[in-house]
């Protein structure tokens, strides 16, 4: 039950970002390369 609500959940927020044309940006990559900084940094250039 609780999977179904989780899965619920995120399927209603992905339908939001996606009515409001929203900019959708993954980074991937093994781990300990920079992901995260990355996202700080571009998430801070895009003025989020």
């Amino acid at each position: 039950m609780a999977g179904r609500l989780i899965g619920k959940s995120v399927n209603w927020r992905i339908d939001k970002l996606m009515k409001k044309n929203s900019l959708v940006i993954a980074i991937d990559g093994p781990a300990a390369v920079g992901k995260s900084t990355m996202g700080k940094l571009i998430a801070r250039e895009l003025g989020f």
